[in-house]
């Protein structure tokens, strides 16, 4: 298997996360965004560890998930995962994390401008689904490219593609 097809699972996903995006789908792709990040800390996670953690999770939004530099906000491992949890458990915007006051609760636009609007005084910030979808999605292109340039971790990870569901046509 070549380099380019062991990353086609992946383009897909963030393919069709844009998708979601792209017919106004809000709160899917919301959902796949999170559910992208899941996978991709899963596939990260270090070898010998079979579950993925929220330590995961956080580290790989930390490390991958960057904002556009003229944001207010920038991405918080932490706020992500409580964002995460929040909207995937309850189909809400507050999590059990949040009781916490260093989390950051997000609330969600799908205005057309790409801002994210940072209300540190209510520790809250609206996040523009444009934006995640974009963050996202080049989060993952960024994760490919250090799996391409770091042997040992390209390896990991790809020894792991099959545990992501692959859409075939029929």
């Amino acid at each position: 298997m070549n380099k380019k097809e062991d990353w086609s699972v992946l383009i897909g996903l963030t393919e069709q996360i844009k998708q979601c995006d792209a017919q106004g789908l809000v709160t899917p792709s919301i959902a796949m965004s999170f559910i992208c990040i899941d996978a991709m800390a899963s596939l990260a996670r270090p070898s010998g560890k079979s579950r993925v953690t929220r330590a995961d999770f956080t580290g790989w939004c930390d490390k991958y998930l960057k904002s556009n530099t003229k944001q207010q906000y920038q991405y918080s491992g932490k706020d992500v995962y409580a964002a995460r949890c929040a909207l995937l458990h309850t189909y809400g915007t507050t999590a059990e994390l949040h009781d916490k006051s260093d989390i950051m609760k997000f609330l969600y636009h799908d205005c057309n401008h790409l801002m994210h609007q940072l209300y540190a005084e209510e520790n809250t910030v609206a996040i523009s689904t444009k934006s995640l979808v974009i963050d996202v999605c080049n989060a993952v292109h960024s994760f490919i490219a250090e799996c391409t340039s770091n042997a040992s971790l390209g390896d990991l990870v790809v020894s792991r593609l099959d545990e992501i569901i692959t859409v075939v046509p029929y």
